[in-house]
């Protein structure tokens, strides 16, 4: 098997992108819905985040080279992510500050706890989130770079070995042993095979194994099917059923995505939403 050349993008990933975070858009306008008008539709939305997660192993795959050392891709990471993170979540707590109301003012070590992407216990809501809420999907994000980074110091095919392992590793580690601690909450769950299923798809694109496109048209239908029919309770479940009524669908809407991926139109909206 040869493997395939890194192209600079995939339009079919980047028209997914626009679509999942359409998804998430719609999920939370559902949520105000809800708190304005005491109406409120299914939380599928919500699942356009299991979509990114496992874009995100997908795209970490195939465009990460054997040449990238660990530090230059943890710094790529980081300028992408932390700067715009940084500002929205600052001001959130400068109009905490400047705006006083019923509610007590978050403490300083739950700001820094969500700068630096360590899971807590949230002082305003009593849930596992950052003060910016919409950035726990991050702290997944972090976590997984921070494992794939240090994947980069093996070749490609023990990269690999290492990256599953160490996420099956730790998922395994939450059934067998219950903890309290958001920490091991978070970095136990089955979600993170979420992304290790990415880093499968990309391996398999890599090989050129993928289906062809008319096959991926079926799996895309599938997975939006199953999306459809499954739903889940809540949103912040971060348990194996979200992985199987949302993680799995997502898995084959991807795999169907990027099997279409030489049938793939200029589409200048997706592309932008993609962006």
């Amino acid at each position: 098997m040869t493997q395939l050349e890194v192209q600079p993008q995939l339009s079919s990933i980047q028209y997914l992108r626009g679509i999942a975070a359409m998804m998430v858009v719609f999920f939370h306008a559902n949520g105000m819905t809800a708190e304005y008008f005491g109406s409120t539709w299914s939380p599928l939305g919500a699942a356009g985040v299991d979509i990114f997660f496992v874009i995100s192993g997908f795209i970490m795959w195939v465009t990460t080279g054997a040449r990238r050392t660990p530090a230059s891709f943890i710094q790529h990471r980081i300028v992408r992510v932390v700067p715009l993170y940084w500002c929205v979540t600052l001001a959130l707590f400068s109009s905490w500050v400047i705006f006083r109301n019923s509610t007590p003012l978050p403490p300083l070590e739950n700001l820094l706890k969500s700068l630096l992407f360590i899971p807590h216990i949230s002082a305003r809501t009593g849930q596992i989130e950052p003060l910016l809420i919409a950035g726990w999907t991050l702290n997944f994000e972090m976590f997984f770079y921070a494992i794939f980074a240090l994947s980069l110091l093996l070749s490609g095919r023990y990269r690999a070995i290492l990256v599953f392992s160490v996420l099956t590793s730790l998922v395994m580690i939450g059934q067998v042993f219950s903890s309290s601690n958001p920490v091991m909450i978070t970095y136990t769950s089955p979600l993170l095979l979420e992304f290790a299923l990415g880093c499968l798809l990309g391996l398999i694109y890599q090989y050129q194994l993928l289906p062809r496109p008319s096959l991926g048209v079926t799996l895309c239908i599938l997975g939006v099917v199953l999306l459809c029919v499954a739903g889940t309770d809540s949103a912040a479940d971060l348990s194996f059923r979200r992985l199987l009524y949302w993680g799995a669908p997502s898995v084959l809407i991807v795999a169907g995505f990027v099997s279409l991926e030489p049938t793939a139109r200029d589409n200048r909206l997706l592309s932008l939403l993609g962006a």
